[in-house]
């Protein structure tokens, strides 16, 4: 059994998204830093040091999906975002699907509205990220939890994600025999966004990719950093 965690720095509902009887992680980390987790392994998520380090979820991995996959699942329908809907409603995480010409395409999103989140999401090579699923899972949000001190090197104190299988049985007997499992708290940075304006993006090919990268490289040099774009930047999670 694996266990992998990170830092949640914005806790808005999109990452991990934990609505609707499933607890899904389908954008930004850790999809994005290659964990390689299947069935039974575990993924975690704590708070920034500044907020204590304290834990905001975790998940029990029950099935990795493509991003396809989990768009035409019947399962996550309800998981697909709606703009103008409720707060839940409007952090979807079920956005990415390939079109008739092969070419990701998105639905319409209050979050990650910009080239380089959408390239982040799908991958540079435009592949796709996995999707995690799990149907047992604890989900504390607001009401994050304190992770005791001998289970305190679970914690991840920088970017990116780290495993911590070594510690894994430890925790989820400590946190299995503390909590029961659900939704037990709503997002610390739950926001309704409905009245934000500006573009949303709704697709994106490689050659759009490869003119961000070039445009990247204009203002930053090779090894440059975020794109500035014209239409808001809605940072949904890190």
């Amino acid at each position: 059994m694996k266990l992998y965690s990170h830092v949640i720095t914005n806790d808005t509902g999109l990452t991990p998204n934990p609505f609707h009887d499933f607890c899904t992680s389908a954008l930004c980390t850790p999809s994005h830093r290659n964990a390689r987790l299947g069935e039974g392994d575990w993924l975690i998520g704590n708070s920034r040091r500044r907020d204590g380090n304290h834990l905001v979820y975790a998940m029990r991995i029950s099935e990795v999906l493509s991003m396809n996959e989990y768009f035409h699942d019947g399962r996550f329908e309800r998981k697909k975002p709606k703009p103008e809907g409720t707060c839940i409603e409007q952090c979807g995480d079920n956005i990415y699907y390939r079109g008739d010409d092969d070419q990701w395409k998105r639905l319409p999103s209050r979050f990650h509205n910009n080239r380089s989140d959408f390239i982040k999401d799908v991958g540079n090579d435009f592949a796709g990220r996995p999707v995690f699923v799990a149907e047992h899972f604890y989900y504390f949000g607001c009401g994050r939890v304190v992770i005791p001190n001998k289970l305190a090197e679970v914690i991840c104190g920088g970017i990116g994600i780290r495993d911590k299988s070594g510690l894994a049985d430890y925790f989820v007997e400590w946190l299995e025999n503390n909590y029961r499992p659900g939704v037990l708290g709503t997002p610390h940075d739950m926001s309704n966004r409905a009245g934000e304006t500006g573009l949303m993006l709704t697709g994106l090919t490689p050659n759009d990719a490869l003119r961000t990268e070039h445009r990247k490289r204009e203002v930053h040099g090779p090894k440059g950093g975020s794109v500035t774009e014209s239409q808001p930047h809605n940072r949904g999670c890190h």
